[in-house]
């Protein structure tokens, strides 16, 4: 931050330059706060309270919104019913689940054209419950679709996806990964080059799990 005030206070004759370094402070940043975030997911102590995904996948959109609109992006999450409102429920920290969902939010818009739409989308398949988030971004390479999907090391996977697109490191990903490994869930991810992504988290139901992992 303070590179950013000497910026204001020293302006420099090349505006091209001053914004290059602008740009280069943010993303720095943004990936220190990432950073953390990712520490936070994977060492502290879950606190786990009843937790209804669409309300909080409801909850973080409309938190989300304004940085949606910058760039005239819709967010738009499918109607739930009553039953499956209530089909909806986990034990779960209510502040990871809402990390994920922002993240995954945050890619999207990201990688997506301007006046572009994202879906979100809950739903119960079998014993999960599950939250969808599809764009009409960039997309990936088979190859980069195929290094998410084999790696197990979240921090790895994450860099090679989108390392060098729009100033991202992909840090984000890797605190997706983590807050579904410690909740016994699953990231699924569909991708095509210039047709978009869609990212699924599948959290167990609270009947299928007894215990999450602590560590």
């Amino acid at each position: 931050m303070a590179i950013l005030a000497a910026l204001d206070l020293h302006p420099t004759e090349s505006p091209a330059l001053r914004e290059e370094v602008r740009h280069h402070v943010h993303r720095t940043l943004d990936w220190a706060n990432e950073m953390v975030a990712l520490t936070q997911a994977q060492h502290n102590h879950l606190v786990l309270t009843d937790v209804n995904l669409a309300f909080v996948a409801q909850e973080t959109i409309d938190a989300f919104y304004h940085i949606a609109s910058a760039k005239k992006i819709s967010l738009v999450m499918s109607p739930v019913s009553h039953e499956e409102y209530e089909a909806l429920w986990l034990r779960a920290d209510v502040g990871l689940i809402r990390r994920a969902i922002m993240n995954l939010l945050s890619n999207a818009v990201r990688y997506s054209n301007e006046s572009g739409c994202i879906f979100i989308t809950t739903s119960v398949q079998d014993s999960w419950a599950c939250l969808s988030v599809r764009d009409q971004g960039v997309g990936m390479t088979e190859e980069q679709l195929a290094s998410i999907q084999a790696n197990t090391n979240a921090v790895s996977a994450a860099r090679i996806v989108h390392s060098d697109a729009a100033g991202s490191l992909g840090v984000g990903l890797s605190v997706v990964q983590t807050v579904m490994r410690r909740h016994n869930g699953v990231l699924e991810v569909q991708s095509q080059l210039n047709q978009g992504s869609v990212f699924t988290l599948r959290f167990p139901k609270p009947s299928e799990h007894s215990a999450l992992n602590r560590a």
